[in-house]
């Protein structure tokens, strides 16, 4: 992975705030979705959204009686120690691949997980 740092600032060009990326303005919307794929990513990509959230969660949504997961590619958090960074950087290929020159917000969910919940009842 490239762990570039990148210079933020909010600001306001003639009235309309926006966020500077390395000097480079975008207009504050921004792409953020649960459920990430190849399918919808590139159609917020293709109509100029150039800043997108990386969402990796193992929560489940209220879909289906709770069985659909927020994240398709799974969660980070995996056990006591215990770190599946994979699920991350598939996420992360995804986006690169749908949005090449796009930047990305990664939020890595450390909410309670379902497998410390059923270790500790």
């Amino acid at each position: 992975m490239n762990h570039n740092i990148i210079d933020v600032k909010i600001k306001n060009e003639n009235g309309t705030i926006l966020l500077s990326l390395n000097g480079k303005a975008l207009y504050y919307a921004a792409f953020r979705s649960f459920r990430p794929s190849e399918d919808n990513v590139p159609d917020f990509y293709d109509k100029d959204f150039k800043l997108f959230c990386i969402h990796s969660s193992g929560i489940m949504t209220a879909l289906a009686n709770r069985t659909v997961p927020y994240s398709e590619y799974g969660e980070v958090w995996a056990g006591d120690d215990v770190y599946n960074w994979d699920n991350l950087k598939n996420q992360v290929d995804m986006f690169k691949k749908s949005a090449p020159d796009a930047y990305y917000a990664v939020m890595i969910d450390l909410n309670t997980p379902e497998w410390i919940l059923k270790k500790n009842p």
